[in-house]
Formats: structure tokens, C-alpha cells, sequence
């Protein structure tokens, strides 16, 4: 009675301390101003979310947002805008808050699953304050992230709570039966978030290897229709994507072919492995590496040998398998070789992905304790002191990061500032500039380091001859609109653009054209 006494008192002060230290470390994000990068697309222009009202909730939940099938973290927008307007602070605030749930959910949900509240404490202060959840918290477009999370770590735990406390085994079918039914309508509310959902099922079926040692035919029903149903959402997302995306061509995808984005996800799971341990120049968007023999061979051997190394040491411990397992499902679908995106790499990808490590973190930390406790106990104090040192440097490289995300121009400064070889970064950061007149010569310039970085996107093209316009250049701007064209023939704006430059030349005396 006693022991379940002070465990109970042990829980709140993990707690206490986790949602303390998140609280810490991410309120800085509370003080930025939307970023013209998606925010506008999904907040600050969507009409949908303007008036809440029947027909636009029908619209939310029939519609695709920039490709994607979001429609219960849209319709999160919609209930904030009815409430306070296109306030951002509202956004992030809802944004913190999710987070910090998810931070307390995963403690719950590691404790279920290991029953080792130690464990549980440092994965889910590690998960909670980690400098690479910066990204997923304090872009207000990313919602969809800590919404997905939310209520994918939800289902797991309903699962997790179909095994009894003291044993690895079930309780009967009929005694689950609630259980299964939350667990499904969280992981259905979860694919309503975000599509990355689609991976749950892969997580319950780890789940059972952890529990039970060995892939069983517990709940066959209810985990066939998981896969259904993941795989229908699966099918509604590539729709989306292939056919609903107003962004053209993904650069990852016209850079690289298929075979170059397979070898290519085994650098962005190192890059992921060496972040979580050494989370220093951390931007928003990360340039493209160069092709080579090192990252197409090299790495790629590298990151297979040292997989099948630690899943040969580790073969006895389910958690440790469990937890790189996690990892490696979570993140699948976020890998180069999929070919979503215009970066191999983003920070967001790791949001439910890092859980997985973190959770590998949490059981070293705690084997090295042990073994210190029980060989070395005069080196105890000096390993406490370590961890709070860690954990104080994990607060202050967030609080920092969370600042880069103050405003389009500070955002993209960093990136220029981290990855100067970024060509989208010049182009946002034109048009923060374009903002003011006096500025325009510097987004001229920017758009122009654009273009000598990657002359193949329309849209520099056609930003570029627009500020000509304002700067009374239109021959320069008739230029540009001929190149954009030429590299996308099918945009109607183009030509609509390039006639009323023409236009314009004709009615100018000749000698005025610049």
C-alpha cells in the first residue's frame, strides 16, 4: 500500500515537472505573427473557415486544403476564427496546448506500456522539449501535427489498456470491447488530422510484439478494419496529392528519379538520428545534398549494418525493438523516396516519428543509472546534475528556435543565414520585402538570387516581373513573363500578365520603356 502510495506521488512529480519544463521551453512561440508560408492557404485566406456555418463545414469535410485531406484540424480553424478572428495568437496557444497534452499522453502511454515510470518520465520530457518540435508547434499551418498526435497517442493507449496491468496477455474479447471502440474512433479521428495516421495500425501490431512477444491473432476484426480503413484514407490522400495539388512538380522529385530518393531516406534517417542527439542548426527548410558516392553507397551500407548490429544486441528486449521499430513505421511515409515534398528532410517530420527514440532514450538513461546506482553510487549526484544540464540546454535551444519563427523575415533570414543554397528561401524573403516600396530593390535582388539558384520555377519568374511592374519596368517585366512561360506553357496568368504587359509598352512613348 505503501509502495502504490508513493508511486502515485512519484507520477504527479513527473508530471508536474514534464508539463513545467514544455511550458518553459515553447511559450516564446505565443508572440509570433503568422508566416506567409501555407498560413494564408489555410488560415489567413481560407474562406472556409470565415463563417462557421453548415455549408462550410460540408465544404471542410469534402474539400482538400493545398492537396491535402484535412478536414477536422481545418474545421479546429474554423471554431477559432468564429471565436476570436485571424488573432495568431489563438492558433499558437491552441498549438501549445495540444502539444503539451501530447507531451502528458505519451508519459501515460510509455508507462502502460513499459509500467517503468522512469522510462516514461525521460521519453516524454525528451519528446516534450526537444528542439525539433519547435516547427510542429510554433507554425500555426502545423496543427495538423499535434492534432494527429493527440488523438493517435489516444488509440494507443485504448489499446494498450486491452492487456491486463500485471501480464503481457489480453483480457477477454468481450471485456475489450469499449476499448477497441475508443481506440478505433480516435484512430478514425486521427486519420481526420492528418493522413499520417495510416501508420497506427503498424504501431497496435508492434504493440503486440512488445506485449506478447510474437505477432498474435488477438482482435483480428478490429485490426483488419484499422487496415481498411487505413488504406481508403491512404487512397483519399495520393488523390489529393496527385490531383488536387495546385504546387506543380515537388523539387525533391525533379532533381532526383526514384532509385537516387530511395538511397537518399537512409541520409535523411541518419539525419534524423544525429538531430536528436546533436540538435544544433536546426532551420525550417534544408537545402538538397549533392549527389554522391558517399550518399548513395556509403551511407545507405552504414545505416543497415548499424540497424542490424542493434537489432541483434537488443533481440531479447522487446521495448528496445519496439521503440526503433516505431520509429521506422512512423517515419516511412515521410521519406525521400515517397517524393512529397520540395526538401528530403523537415524538422515536422519527426513529430510522432521522435516518439520512438525517445523512448530508446529513456531506456538507456535508465540502464546507465542502474548500473551507476549499483557499481559506482558516488557518481549518482554527478549524473542528476548532468540530466538537469541537458534538460536546461534542450530549453534554451527551443525557446531560441521558437523565436526564428517571429515572422516571414526572420524565419527565412535563418535559413539563408543556415542553408544560403535554398532558393525558396530568397523567394519568401522577396516577399516579405515587396511589403514596401523602399524595399523593393532588395526582393528584386533576392528573386534574382533565386533564379541563379535554380532557374526553373515559373513562380520566381512571375514575382519578379510583378515587382518590375511596381518599379515602372515593364520591358524587364515582359522578360520575365516570356521565361515563366516557357517553363510552364500551361499557366493562363502567365498570359494574361504578359498581354497587359504588352499593352502597356505600346501605350508608353519608346523612349520612356525600361
Amino acid at each position: 500500500m505503501l509502495a502504490k502510495i508513493t508511486l502515485q506521488k512519484n507520477h504527479r512529480l513527473y508530471l508536474f515537472f514534464i508539463a513545467l519544463v514544455t511550458l518553459l521551453a515553447l511559450p516564446p512561440c505565443l508572440k509570433n505573427n503568422f508566416v506567409f508560408w501555407d498560413d494564408p492557404q489555410y488560415i489567413v485566406s481560407n474562406p472556409s473557415i470565415v463563417d462557421l456555418n453548415w455549408k462550410n463545414v460540408q465544404h471542410i469535410f469534402s474539400g482538400f486544403v493545398m492537396g491535402n485531406y484535412q478536414p477536422l484540424t481545418v474545421l479546429t480553424y474554423a471554431l477559432e476564427y468564429h471565436w476570436a478572428g485571424p488573432n495568431p495568437i489563438i492558433y499558437h496557444s491552441t498549438n501549445l496546448v495540444l502539444h503539451l497534452f501530447n507531451t502528458l499522453l505519451v508519459y501515460f502511454f510509455v508507462m502502460s506500456l513499459t509500467k517503468q515510470p522512469v522510462i516514461a518520465f525521460i521519453t516524454s520530457l525528451f519528446f516534450g522539449i526537444h528542439p525539433m518540435r519547435v516547427e510542429s508547434v510554433a507554425w500555426a499551418t502545423e496543427r495538423k501535427d499535434v492534432l494527429f498526435v493527440f488523438f493517435y497517442i489516444l488509440s494507443l493507449i485504448c489499446y494498450v489498456k486491452t492487456f491486463k496491468d500485471n501480464k503481457d496477455e489480453p483480457f477477454p474479447e468481450r471485456a475489450n470491447r469499449f476499448r477497441y471502440g475508443f481506440a478505433f474512433i480516435f484512430f478514425l479521428l486521427s486519420l481526420l488530422s492528418k493522413p499520417s495516421a495510416v501508420s497506427l495500425p503498424f504501431a497496435v501490431f508492434m504493440i503486440d510484439y512488445a506485449k506478447h512477444g510474437q505477432y498474435f491473432k488477438k482482435a483480428l476484426t478490429f485490426k483488419i478494419l484499422m487496415v481498411i480503413t487505413a488504406f481508403l484514407f491512404g487512397l483519399i490522400a495520393l488523390y489529393g496529392c496527385y490531383f488536387k495539388q495546385s504546387q506543380g512538380v515537388y523539387l525533391s522529385s525533379l532533381i532526383f528519379n526514384f532509385s537516387e530518393r530511395f538511397l537518399l531516406s537512409f541520409y535523411a534517417l541518419g539525419f534524423y538520428i544525429q538531430k536528436l542527439f546533436f540538435p544544433f542548426s536546426i532551420t525550417a527548410f534544408y537545402g538538397l545534398p549533392k549527389p554522391s558516392l558517399f550518399l548513395y553507397l556509403i551511407v545507405p551500407v552504414l545505416y543497415c549494418l548499424g540497424f542490424i548490429l542493434i537489432w541483434a544486441w537488443a533481440k531479447k528486449d522487446r521495448m528496445i525493438l519496439f521503440g526503433l521499430l516505431f520509429f521506422h513505421g512512423t517515419i516511412l511515409l515521410n521519406l525521400p523516396w515517397i517524393g512529397v515534398g520540395h526538401t528530403l528532410v523537415a524538422d515536422r517530420f519527426t513529430y510522432l516519428p521522435y516518439l520512438g527514440l525517445s523512448l530508446l532514450v529513456g531506456i538507456f538513461c535508465q540502464k546507465i543509472y542502474e548500473r551507476v546506482e549499483k557499481n559506482h553510487p558516488s557518481l549518482s549526484p554527478t549524473l542528476r546534475i548532468l540530466f538537469l544540464f541537458i534538460v536546461t540546454g534542450f530549453v534554451l535551444l527551443t525557446q531560441k528556435q521558437c523565436l526564428i519563427w517571429k515572422n516571414d523575415f526572420t524565419l527565412w533570414n535563418d535559413v539563408i543565414k543556415k542553408q544560403p543554397s535554398v532558393y525558396l528561401a530568397y523567394f519568401h524573403r522577396a516577399n516579405w520585402y515587396a511589403l514596401e516600396d523602399e524595399n523593393l530593390p532588395l526582393a528584386i535582388d533576392d528573386l534574382s538570387r533565386a533564379i541563379t539558384l535554380f532557374p526553373r520555377d515559373s513562380e520566381v519568374f512571375y514575382q519578379r516581373a510583378s515587382l518590375y511592374l511596381r518599379m515602372g519596368k515593364p520591358k524587364k517585366a515582359l522578360q520575365d513573363l516570356n521565361y515563366a512561360i516557357s517553363i510552364e506553357p500551361k499557366d493562363a496568368r502567365f498570359y494574361s500578365a504578359r498581354e497587359l504587359v504588352k499593352t502597356l509598352i505600346k501605350k508608353m512613348p519608346e523612349g520612356q520603356v525600361q
